[in-house]
C-alpha cells in the first residue's frame, strides 16, 4: 500500500510541477530582458522539447536562432554562434514546415551560409531546398536573386547591377 500510495504522490508531484507552454515561453521573454540569454535558450529549448505540438514550438527554436544569430552567448566565438543559427533554423523550418516563420527561416539560413559563413555549397543547397519546399512563396523572387549573385563580391554585384539598368 505504501509503494502505491508513493507511486500516485510521484505521479501527482511531477504533473503538478510542469509549466504550460505559454509559461515557459514568459520566462524566456523575460530571461533575454535581463539579458542572460543562455538562460533563454535553455527554457526556449524546454519548450521546444516539452511542448513540440504546442503553437509557440517553433517561436521558440526561432527565438533562439535569433540569439545565436546575434552572436549574444558570450562563451563562443562568431563562427560557431551563426552555425548554431543555422542549424535552429533548418530545424524551426524541417519539423514546422507550415509554421509561419518556417519559410523566412529557411531563407535566413541560406543567407548566413551565403554572406556570413562564405559557404556557397551549403546556401546553394539551402536555397534550391527553399524553392523546392515552397514554390509559391512571395520569397522566391529573393532566393533566386541570392542564388543569381551567389559568391560573387560586393562590388561586382553592383558593377552588374548598375549595367542592367
Amino acid at each position: 500500500m505504501r509503494k502505491i500510495f508513493l507511486f500516485f504522490f510521484s505521479v501527482l508531484f511531477v504533473s503538478c510541477s510542469s509549466q504550460s507552454d505559454t509559461e515557459i515561453f514568459s520566462n524566456a521573454v523575460e530571461l533575454v530582458k535581463k539579458n542572460d540569454f543562455q538562460g533563454a535558450i535553455n527554457e526556449y529549448n524546454k519548450l521546444a522539447e516539452e511542448h513540440s505540438d504546442s503553437r509557440l514550438a517553433p517561436k521558440a527554436l526561432y527565438e533562439i536562432a535569433k540569439i545565436y544569430h546575434m552572436n549574444l552567448i558570450k562563451d563562443i566565438d562568431k563562427k560557431e554562434s551563426l552555425g548554431n543559427a543555422v542549424r535552429y533554423y533548418k530545424r524551426l523550418s524541417a519539423e514546422y514546415p507550415e509554421a509561419s516563420e518556417s519559410q523566412k527561416a529557411l531563407f535566413v539560413a541560406g543567407y548566413i551560409e551565403a554572406n556570413e559563413l562564405s559557404d556557397t555549397s551549403a546556401a546553394r543547397k539551402t536555397y534550391e531546398e527553399f524553392l523546392k519546399r515552397y514554390p509559391d512563396s512571395e520569397m522566391v523572387t529573393s532566393v533566386k536573386l541570392e542564388l543569381e549573385y551567389l559568391g560573387m563580391a560586393p562590388d561586382k554585384l553592383l558593377e552588374q547591377r548598375l549595367n542592367n539598368q
